[in-house]
């Protein structure tokens, strides 16, 4: 009879036990979707394959704007480490080896989606080419932390950079990647391209709010779409040649319910109400 009280106790230990790991099963469950509900991805066509990967949660307010995109909500990301061969147009590498650092080949970034929490906030197809910047954008401090390897000169590497701004009617979005090792040459030819296309943008701008709209650029003022220049001809010419996709930026009103809900202390309260109202 003694041996009943040990076997109940037994049993009530186990069924205890039982429940103390589907609880924590659930929690494990949980977590791992608020943690999928505030992931930031770059990835392929139809999601796949991830490249790079950040915490929405912790991104910052940038108020120092390019060309008056307003207040944006920044993201550092970093890169994903492909074990998968990434598809695209272009058949000459194994991607594999080409992605074993997690780099990205130019061409496939003409092929890339932005997805916040799984849900696809932009395609590369939004892209305005004639719009890409090249060098570190003002203010990220997420691109800034990449900037710590050295030149051959032996100073800071603040020049491998470009932005791509993805450009819609109801959002807009900057894409950094830094093209590291690219030959200085071609590099300083892209940031000439980059800076005629803002001469023209800016006159552009000027000769709207003169009303001086008669006539069209002739065909030495076209811009030149870097984007696909970068993905097409560049990637072309430089076959080995990849990218580290270092942040992401949001124009803060198209994410601003996902930022209000945020909790990160007194001092982020009073940012959210200086650029959230």
């Amino acid at each position: 009879h003694e041996i009943l009280p040990h076997l109940a106790n037994l049993v009530a230990y186990t069924i205890r036990d039982k429940v103390v790991l589907e609880q924590m099963e659930e929690i494990r469950q949980l977590r791992a979707l608020l943690d999928a509900t505030r992931r930031v991805e770059i990835t392929g066509m139809n999601g796949s394959p991830i490249f790079a990967v950040g915490d929405f949660t912790k991104g910052e307010f940038n108020s120092e704007a390019l060309h008056g995109e307003g207040v944006l909500w920044d993201v550092g990301l970093s890169m994903a480490h492909q074990n998968e061969v990434v598809d695209g147009n272009s058949a000459r590498r194994d991607a594999t080896t080409a992605t074993s650092s997690g780099a990205v080949p130019l061409d496939q970034l003409s092929h890339i989606e932005i997805r916040i929490g799984g849900i696809l906030y932009a395609t590369s197809d939004e892209i305005d080419g004639t719009k890409v910047a090249v060098g570190i954008r003002p203010g990220n401090r997420f691109d800034l932390r990449n900037n710590n390897s050295t030149t051959e000169e032996g100073g800071l590497d603040m020049t491998r950079s470009v932005v791509s701004e993805f450009d819609t009617e109801n959002k807009t979005a900057l894409l950094t990647f830094h093209m590291r090792g690219f030959p200085k040459g071609h590099w300083r030819s892209l940031q000439s391209v980059a800076m005629v296309n803002r001469s023209i943008a800016i006159r552009n701008e000027e000769r709207e709010e003169n009303g001086n709209l008669q006539n069209e650029y002739d065909d030495t003022e076209q811009p030149l779409d870097v984007f696909k220049y970068i993905t097409g001809h560049l990637a072309e010419r430089h076959p080995d040649q990849c990218a580290d996709i270092t942040s992401v930026s949001f124009s803060v009103m198209s994410v601003r319910d996902t930022i209000a809900n945020l909790r990160r202390g007194t001092e982020f309260e009073k940012l959210k109400i200086e650029h959230l109202t």
